[in-house]
């Protein structure tokens, strides 16, 4: 694993997994995911399919969003401005 790939896939979902909005969700997202499955019956592999390729596209996502955060980051500090610790709250 790169240490790109530790950061976003370890230590920021050991990070996020300690919020409640985030556990809630993730909680809510299995419910739906087996209720899906239940309606799809035996065509169920199709949901894990779609699941997993999702999954495969917000990691790349992420992994650019790190890159790019990266890059910001250098940039402010070349400045001499400090970067935020943490973004704000988001409610969706």
């Amino acid at each position: 694993m790169t240490e790109v790939e530790e950061r976003i896939f370890v230590t920021a979902y050991d990070d996020v997994r300690r919020i409640s909005e985030y556990t809630n969700h993730t909680g809510r997202i299995i419910e739906l995911g087996l209720e899906i499955m239940r309606h799809l019956g035996p065509r169920y592999s199709l949901l894990l399919k779609y699941d997993i390729l999702v999954g495969l596209c917000q990691g790349l996502y992420m992994e650019n969003v790190y890159r790019l955060g990266f890059e910001d980051g250098v940039k402010c500090t070349g400045q001499g401005v400090s970067p935020p610790n943490k973004m704000h709250n988001r409610k969706f």
